[in-house]
This record gives structure tokens, sequence and C-alpha cells, in this order.
């Protein structure tokens, strides 16, 4: 029998344990990009490139509560929570420099119009997710 982890979870945690629950594949399990042989982590030079350690896998529980309640909002404000907390973190993961900021990064890749708008639906579903999650 599952508990049930809603008191011992906020909401920023488990909308980023959802993003990084689509980021992992959303299906259990890491997405294979490749092959994981030894030759293809050949890159010319003679470079043989170390593999990065794995990071744990993501709280299936709270990221499939998290997603049942993502699902009933509308696209724009869906595809603007999988930008902030899916998108962003994994490439910041990463190490990848968003220029010029990570906000404007992330309003523009939305499409919304205008960087309020974004802020706004961010604020929506955020308050959606946070109602429903207590």
């Amino acid at each position: 029998m599952l508990t049930d982890i809603r008191p011992q979870v906020d909401v920023d945690r488990a909308l980023l344990e959802w993003g990084r629950w689509l980021q992992y594949g959303a299906i259990g399990g890491p997405r294979r990009v490749g092959c994981g042989s030894a030759e293809s982590r050949y890159r010319t030079p003679q470079v043989w490139e170390q593999d990065a350690p794995r990071e744990d896998p993501p709280d299936w529980r709270i990221a499939e509560r998290v997603e049942r309640i993502v699902v009933q909002l509308d696209p724009r404000t869906h595809k603007v929570l999988a930008i902030w907390y899916c998108a962003r973190p994994a490439l910041q993961r990463q190490g990848v420099p968003l220029i010029p900021d990570d906000e404007t990064w992330a309003w523009r890749r939305a499409h919304v119009g205008s960087a309020d708008r974004f802020w706004q639906l961010l604020e929506y579903g955020k308050s959606t997710v946070s109602d429903q999650w207590a």
C-alpha cells in the first residue's frame, strides 16, 4: 500500500519531480539515446569520454500525482509548466548557459506573447496544482 505523500512534499518540489519525470521519459525508465557501447563514446581525435554518473530517478508517485492535475490544465499552461520545471532545469543540469537569462529564454520558448503572460500562466498553473495537491 502506498503512503500518502502530499503532506511531506511542497508544490515546488512536486513540480520539479514532475519535470524530472518528464525528462526521464515518463514511462518509469530513462530514455535510451543511441548505443551504450564503448565505441559509441568514441570522439575524434582519440578521446574517450567517461560515463556521467546517473542521478537518482524521479519519485514517480509524486510525478504521476502532479501529472493527473496538470493534464486537466489548458495546453498553454501545461507547456509553460513543462518549460519552467522540465526543460530549464534539464539544461541547467547539463551546464548549458541560457542567454540572455532563464526568464527571457523561458517565455520566448513558450511562445505566449509576452513575459507578463508567461508569468500569469506559470502562477495560474502553480496555484492550480497547489489547490488540488492539498
